[in-house]
């Protein structure tokens, strides 16, 4: 299968790199509409990592969401799923990692064990219960809305989740 890839940017003014979501301008509804358009244009949505999580991410998982548009979102891009499904809430679903494992570090020395759900679609893809993982981030989802977790680290900190009623909407924290 061939594809190409399409970066979808942020519609809203502002440096991302100075600026907080919270003291972002809201989007309009015409710039809602623009990112909407875009999402139309793919056959599936892949969530990046990053550090903050902003209103147009929001608003992409919620397209994809409702039009059951393939999502995979890794690391923040899990979270942004997480929050979405929790009212953008990320002060009640995300918690600072307290973990002896070094969920921060890209490092081989750091890489740790993730248990993979067998009942799960991100089984059926990687076909084993145990992997080992490399990821890196210093917050964790603490619950899960309407999602299934679909794999966890050996200290017990959420890796996966998934939408099982979806076509494929996955997450994964490495």
């Amino acid at each position: 299968m061939d594809g190409i890839p399409i970066l979808i940017l942020p519609t809203q003014l502002g440096k991302l790199e100075e600026l907080r979501p919270s003291q972002m301008e809201p989007m309009t509804e015409e710039e809602k509409e623009d990112l909407k358009k875009q999402v139309d244009l793919c056959d599936g949505i892949i969530l990046t990592g990053g550090q903050k999580i902003y209103e147009y991410a929001y608003e992409i998982f919620e397209y994809v969401f409702e039009k059951n548009i393939p999502c995979l979102g890794t690391c923040l891009g899990m979270q942004t799923m997480v929050c979405s499904r929790n009212n953008r809430k990320s002060y009640e679903i995300l918690t600072k990692v307290e973990s002896n494992i070094n969920h921060r570090v890209l490092d081989p020395v750091f890489i740790h064990n993730v248990k993979i759900e067998k009942d799960t679609r991100l089984f059926e893809i990687i076909g084993k219960e145990n992997i080992r993982v490399n990821s890196k981030h210093g917050y964790c989802v603490n619950s899960s809305v309407d999602m299934k977790i679909n794999a966890y680290s050996e200290d017990g900190i959420i890796e996966g989740v998934e939408f099982p009623d979806k076509k494929f909407i996955l997450g994964v924290q490495w």
